[in-house]
């Protein structure tokens, strides 16, 4: 619910209007032990309704590291709640 909250708070509250505020919310499905791999980033949850996918922490950690060394990936992804999967 924090986590929920959160991700409410930065789309609704900060939006895209603050003037020093970039943001990105990243949301993994369930977290799992693993070594990086190729993995995907969707806008929205994928599979089932109910979720059932996987993301190990360190394809997340990839992912973050990729939004901040590189500027291409953040433009791609500011002000949205992407999934990496």
């Amino acid at each position: 619910k924090d986590n929920e909250e959160a991700a409410e708070y930065f789309s609704k509250t900060i939006g895209q209007s603050s003037n020093t505020v970039e943001w990105v919310v990243v949301r993994p499905d369930d977290l799992i032990d693993g070594d990086v791999s190729e993995y995907k980033v969707y806008t929205k949850p994928y599979g089932s309704l109910f979720g059932g996918g996987e993301t190990s922490r360190s394809n997340v950690a990839a992912f973050m590291s990729e939004l901040i060394l590189d500027d291409k990936i953040w433009m791609q992804w500011k002000y949205q709640m992407p999934m990496p999967q």
